[in-house]
């Protein structure tokens, strides 16, 4: 009788463990869920209950996640291999700065930058771009893409967030805009996400240029090239986000041996190409002459020139 109820003990005590254990884990639980960094109560997960994702017999994974976010253009990206979790945190993150939005593990620049080497190298140069990832990429819908060209300008690294397709008028009118949602299965070209914000579309700060009017195909020159040849979006040692010096990306692509039309060229090897041409376009000189140049003339012998930097000037061919 005295073994029996010294069993019966033992195993009250031992339920009594099992349950302080159990309350303990619990208890552990919901102050990780409802109490780290004080974010879970501000993330959209907030109103669902811990078991809608957790369950004793099973690991959360991808399929936890879907079971709500069913949208699963993840699954057809670049980042197709990635998990949930090595971006996301479902109960939330807080910094210094507040809580980080979309339930990311870190900021999106920092977050990116942990697999995009050559992303982060970029984001320490001296000039950067005030954007944030999203405004240009979807991490859930990015694909890899070459980099758009004449050929082909589709950029679909670019896939998944709004764009601004342009209607254009005459020379040098201001264009119309179509906003294009970022579910629009149309493909993506790379200047439409540059002029949401590099255009008329957007409110232009006061001196800043209205590229998507200088680009204009109807203008007397324009330059019909991608943004990303010339520019690298997310930082650079060089002003406006060039790769190189412009001197240097100029003649990339015009090799200073060939021929011009102008024979002044060799003259002004101390005058940056941007001294005299604009890069993007010019609504009423050819050549891409940029409007610092008040005159200029040519003829079949040659032609005449007048500038801020000078008066007229009469040239040979």
């Amino acid at each position: 009788m005295i073994e029996k109820q010294k069993a019966e003990g033992r195993k009250q005590k031992g339920i009594g463990r099992k349950t302080l254990a159990l309350g303990l884990f619990c208890f552990l639980l919901s102050a990780f869920c409802f109490a780290k960094n004080g974010a879970y109560k501000q993330t959209a997960h907030a109103s669902k209950s811990c078991v809608q994702c957790h369950d004793q017999h099973q690991t959360a994974d991808y399929n936890t996640c879907i079971a709500c976010h069913t949208d699963d253009s993840i699954s057809r990206s670049a980042h197709a291999r990635s998990r949930c979790n090595d971006c996301h945190d479902p109960h939330g993150v807080r910094d210094r700065d507040g809580v980080i939005p979309s339930m990311l593990i870190d900021r999106p620049a920092r977050l990116c930058g942990n697999c995009h080497d050559g992303i982060r190298n970029a984001l320490g140069e001296s000039y950067q771009h005030a954007v944030a990832c999203g405004d240009c990429h979807s991490a859930h819908k990015v694909i890899k893409d070459p980099a758009p060209s004449f050929a082909d300008p589709s950029d679909y690294r670019l896939a998944g967030v709004t764009r601004v397709q342009v209607v254009n008028g005459g020379a040098g009118v201001i264009p119309a805009y179509r906003l294009v949602a970022a579910d629009d299965p149309g493909d993506p070209i790379e200047y439409e996400v540059c002029f949401k914000c590099h255009s008329s579309y957007a409110k232009q700060r006061l001196g800043r240029t209205d590229l998507a009017r200088l680009m204009n195909p109807a203008n007397a020159s324009s330059h019909q090239i991608a943004c990303s040849k010339c520019h690298d979006p997310h930082g650079s040692a060089y002003r406006h986000l060039l790769k190189k010096s412009a001197d240097d990306l100029c003649v990339e692509c015009h090799a200073p041996e060939v021929p011009s039309r102008f024979s002044g060229h060799a003259q002004h090897a101390r005058v940056q190409c941007t001294d005299c041409h604009d890069p993007h376009g010019s609504v009423r000189n050819d050549a891409l002459i940029a409007n610092r140049i008040t005159s200029f003339i040519q003829t079949p012998l040659g032609g005449t020139c007048t500038s801020s930097c000078h008066g007229m000037r009469t040239y040979a061919r």
